[in-house]
Parts: structure tokens; C-alpha cells; sequence
């Protein structure tokens, strides 16, 4: 990535004030379905779980290859899921950063579990796949990306429990805002949504409770 993509897509004027705000609610959205572990499990760190992993409905997106991405992707392996936007200027590159310190901390564990991350723009007018493989591998080349219509962004991000508002903007104005959550989902290998890290995050703390919650349900 050469230096002006880096301001462009790490240093922006606009300040989202609204952005705890949208990483609050989006947990609490989503609150009374979670849960800590039972009594008698082992105690989780960071994590917060369904009491049983939803099942998802299909969507159809595009990766950042220009593929079609849908659940199918998610299925086979657990699947680390977090959604933003490239120009986002702090909570998108500090939570990318921080999967990029799970991952490595995975490959140290001996038991290494499969876990895939993937970055979902919820800003696909800025966002074209070509945008899109820049920025992931700029963290980690085996990161993935997706994004597409709005419709199918609206209708995944409500069944997972993710809030976003895009900031009202002239036609050819590049220059808006995005509000979003900050939680990252935990996907399982059979494609449901399992349950979330909510910020803020804590890499040591997501690697331990996804080495425990793997052995766990493999």
C-alpha cells in the first residue's frame, strides 16, 4: 500500500462521534441473547454466546477478488466476522490490527484451530473489491473481504446484530462519515452465528476463549 493510501484510508478529518455510541448499542441489541458460560464450563474471558448458535440466512455479496460470497463461505471452519468501511480512521484499523494479533496468536498455540477473518464493508460506494483487497492485505494476506448492495448488507447485518448508519452525503461527495458496531462475530463451522467479542478487545483474551470454545465443540 503506497503512503497516500495510507492517509486515505488511516487519517481522516471527520470524527465520528457517534461511534461508541453505535458499538454500545449494538451489543446491547443483542444482549438479552447472550450468555456467559454455565457454572460448571470453563469460564470464558471476552466472549459472550448464544444460549444456541442462530441460524443464519443466505446472502449473496461479493469478495474482494469480485466472487460471490455468501454463507456457503462461512461453513468448514469458525470464522471470525467484523464489519466497517476502509476509510473508517480508528475502531476499523485498530480491530483489524487486533485480528491480526489473534491470528498470530493461534498459529502459536499447538492445538492451531482453523479460524478465518473476514472484513465486511457496510460502505460499498467507496468500497470496490479492488479497494477492498488493498486494505486486508495490508494486515494479513490471508484476511478475507466482502461487500455488496445495500439490501443484502441490511439484511445481514440485522440478523447479526450489527448497526450501521451511513451519513447523508451529495451524489460524488467521497467524503461522508459511517457509523457502525464494533463487536466481532463468532461464526461456527456450520455456518451460525455462535457469538461475539465486543469491544474492546482484547486479543490475548479472544485467542484464549476461541482455543477453549473450539475444543470445546469439535
Amino acid at each position: 500500500m503506497s503512503s497516500s493510501d495510507q492517509k486515505r484510508v488511516f487519517i481522516n478529518p471527520v470524527t465520528i462521534v457517534f461511534a461508541a455510541a453505535f458499538a454500545a448499542a449494538g451489543a446491547a441489541a443483542g444482549a438479552w441473547l447472550l450468555k456467559k458460560p454455565e457454572a460448571d464450563a470453563p469460564a470464558l474471558q471476552a466472549a459472550l454466546l448464544y444460549p444456541e448458535p442462530r441460524v443464519l440466512a443466505d446472502f449473496a455479496l461479493q469478495d474482494a477478488e469480485g466472487a460471490n460470497f455468501d454463507l456457503q463461505r462461512f461453513t468448514e471452519q469458525w470464522d471470525l466476522v467484523f464489519f466497517g468501511f476502509t476509510h473508517c480512521p480508528d475502531i476499523c484499523p485498530n480491530t483489524m490490527n487486533e485480528l491480526k494479533a489473534v491470528q498470530q496468536l493461534l498459529q502459536e498455540s499447538e492445538s492451531a484451530p482453523r479460524v478465518n477473518v473476514t472484513f465486511i464493508s457496510v460502505d460499498p460506494e467507496r468500497d470496490s473489491p479492488r479497494h477492498l483487497a488493498t486494505y486486508v492485505n495490508y494486515f494479513d494476506p490471508g484476511f478475507q473481504a466482502a461487500t455488496g448492495p445495500e439490501a443484502q448488507l441490511r439484511a445481514l447485518t440485522y440478523q447479526m446484530g450489527v448497526l450501521y448508519d451511513i451519513e447523508e452525503h451529495e451524489p460524488g461527495d467521497m467524503s461522508y462519515q459511517v457509523d457502525h458496531s464494533a463487536s466481532i462475530l463468532v461464526i461456527d463451522p456450520a455456518g451460525r452465528l455462535a457469538g461475539q467479542f465486543p469491544a474492546p478487545h482484547d486479543p490475548v483474551a479472544i485467542a484464549a476463549d476461541l482455543i477453549q470454545l473450539i475444543d470445546q465443540r469439535s
